[in-house]
């Protein structure tokens, strides 16, 4: 089965909110709708996000253009395609987007057919398809995305739990910074289950690792980050 495709849309127009969720799934994409800069950053934390689309001012009265700096300034996210959307005709406005990093600047209104042909342009060029390929490194563990496996050097996990391999995840994301438990408790767990549960999951995932459970360091009184393997 195909892993989805994230589309963040950052809109504030419910429905042009709902025009544009309509389309982005009836091109076999899965939309994240925000209304607001915190909902938007929020999706960026949780999905990785292939395209966004974003209404330069949003509900809150922010402007989207930091989602897009902080999508370009990360060597992880730079080359997710970025489209501003705005109804305000001055050529400053667009400049001021570029200057962010964004790949389009679209006025409203926006004509659903350009709008699906700059999409399907974006998420089938050929740097975007080389750089956002389904394996994450930090040092030599590596994630492999589309097989669900671990290397740690020359040794290969598969079949990890899926809260495991989820745990594996957050942590290679991050590459070496911590990892709050509160943060794994809210992404892994949606804040269903109390604190000790991390602490379960980090043990039953060090017997499924082995000697490799060494890439995981506790943090006293703070979470967990990723180490880089001493295999060889």
């Amino acid at each position: 089965m195909k892993d989805p495709e994230y589309v963040l849309i950052a809109e504030d127009e419910p429905q042009f909110a709902s025009v544009l969720e309509k389309t982005i799934r009836g091109m076999g994409l899965s939309p994240l709708v925000a209304e607001d800069l915190r909902q938007a950053k929020d999706f960026l934390e949780r999905f990785p996000v292939r395209l966004a689309i974003l209404d330069r001012k949003l509900k809150d009265g922010k402007d989207s253009l930091s989602i897009c700096l902080e999508l370009k300034k990360d060597p992880r996210t730079r080359v997710v395609p970025v489209i501003i959307l705005t109804g305000l005709e001055e050529f400053e406005e667009q400049i001021n987007s570029y200057r962010a990093g964004a790949d389009l600047f679209l006025h409203k209104p926006v004509k659903m057919l350009e709008l699906k042909r700059y999409v399907r342009a974006f998420l089938t060029r050929l740097p975007y398809k080389e750089e956002m390929g389904s394996k994450m490194h930090f040092g030599n563990v590596a994630l492999d995305l589309a097989e669900r496996s671990l290397s740690i050097g020359p040794k290969v996990y598969r079949d990890l739990p899926a809260k495991q391999f989820d745990f594996i995840y957050l942590l290679i994301s991050r590459h070496g910074k911590v990892v709050s438990r509160e943060s794994l408790v809210r992404k892994l767990w949606n804040n269903e289950v109390r604190d000790k549960e991390v602490d379960v999951l980090v043990s039953r995932l060090r017997d499924n690792l082995g000697d490799g459970s060494s890439i995981i360091e506790p943090v006293r009184g703070v979470g967990y980050r990723l180490l880089e393997s001493t295999t060889p």
